[in-house]
C-alpha cells in the first residue's frame, strides 16, 4: 500500500490500481483498457512509485512499465522491443528506486537494472554479467 497526503494506493494481485482519498470520501482507479491506448497495458501490477515530480510509475508481471504523468489522463507505456537495445530490458518490472537526482532506477526479472533517461526517452541497462567485476568469492 502506498500513502501519501491522505491518498492511499491499493494493488490488489491482478486489479490494475486502486485508490481513496479520505478526505473527500473519493474513489479512483487505473485499469487495463484493451480499446484505450492510454490506460494500463496490465493488471498484474508488481510495484509502484510516486516520484518527486508526481509522477506515478507502475511496474507490472508482463506489461513493462506505466507511468501517469501528473495532472494528465494519460499512461505512458515502456516495454521490451526486440533489437532496441535503448528499451526496456524486461517486461517483469519489480521494483523502483528514485535516487537524489530524481532518476528512476528499474529493477527487472530477469533483464538486470534500467535507468530512464526522461530527455531521449531511452533506457541504459546493468545486468551483471556486463560489470568488470565478476569474481566469485571464496567460502
Amino acid at each position: 500500500m502506498l500513502t501519501i497526503q491522505g491518498i492511499y494506493g491499493l494493488v490488489p494481485e491482478n486489479d490494475g490500481l486502486n485508490f481513496f482519498e479520505k478526505e473527500n470520501q473519493r474513489f479512483w482507479s487505473y485499469r487495463k483498457d484493451d480499446y484505450d491506448p492510454e490506460s494500463l497495458n496490465s493488471e498484474s501490477v508488481q510495484a509502484i512509485c510516486l516520484d518527486k515530480s508526481g509522477d506515478l510509475w507502475a511496474g507490472t508481471f508482463t506489461g513493462g512499465l506505466n507511468v501517469a504523468i501528473k495532472n494528465s489522463d494519460a499512461i505512458i507505456h515502456y516495454q521490451t522491443l526486440p533489437g532496441a537495445p535503448y528499451s526496456l530490458s524486461d517486461n517483469s518490472v519489480l521494483s523502483f528506486l528514485e535516487d537524489h537526482q530524481g532518476q528512476i532506477w528499474i529493477g527487472t526479472d530477469g533483464g538486470g537494472l534500467n535507468l530512464l533517461n526522461k530527455q531521449t526517452n531511452r533506457f541504459l541497462r546493468f545486468n551483471v554479467g556486463e560489470f568488470p567485476f565478476k569474481q566469485q568469492c571464496d567460502p
